[in-house]
């Protein structure tokens, strides 16, 4: 048994498998390797997706909170439709000012996932901190985040303690 306790507290995080999309707001490449040595929120969903749509009062929350701390916050949309003026009309709908990429599903299976949302914790170094399946709230992806944030500034840490 002690054998199996040091090896599993040995393992380290999985790598996310870096990628490079099209943001769908300015046009541009974004490269996740760019973002290393900050902490990313990278959530995989679609604007057909209910518990997906869900989430964004959550992201936008996140990315407002702790965007000085560090904290990129990346949506990647796996519609395979190339509807642009649907995807415009919903970005605009829900106010999202975070980085919003279009995947055919390429990066999503790179990185294991398999259901939406998913929600990946990516630390500093470029490790998955954690993968959560599903609708996540606030504060348990607040909770998560906080010990992989690079850096805590004072308008993080008044709303830490709240």
């Amino acid at each position: 048994m002690l054998l199996l306790f040091s090896w599993r507290h040995a393992v380290q995080a999985e790598d996310l498998a870096d990628f490079t999309l099209r943001d769908f707001k300015t046009g541009q490449p974004v490269s996740t390797a760019a973002y290393r040595g900050k902490c990313m929120l990278i959530i995989f969903g679609s604007m057909y997706c209910r518990p997906c749509v869900e989430m964004l009062p959550v992201i936008r929350r996140l990315k407002e909170q702790y965007e000085a701390a560090g904290l990129i916050v990346i949506a990647i949309d796996i519609d395979v439709s190339s509807e642009d003026d649907k995807i415009r009309v919903f970005i605009e709908d829900h106010q999202i000012r975070h980085l919003y990429l279009i995947d055919t599903i390429k990066v999503a299976k790179q990185n294991k996932v398999f259901t939406l949302p998913t929600t990946l914790i990516v630390n500093q170094k470029g490790g998955i901190e954690k993968r959560l399946m599903g609708f996540q709230d606030y504060e348990k992806i607040e909770k998560i985040i906080k010990p992989v944030l690079p850096v805590v500034t004072s308008a993080s840490s008044s709303v830490q303690s709240q």
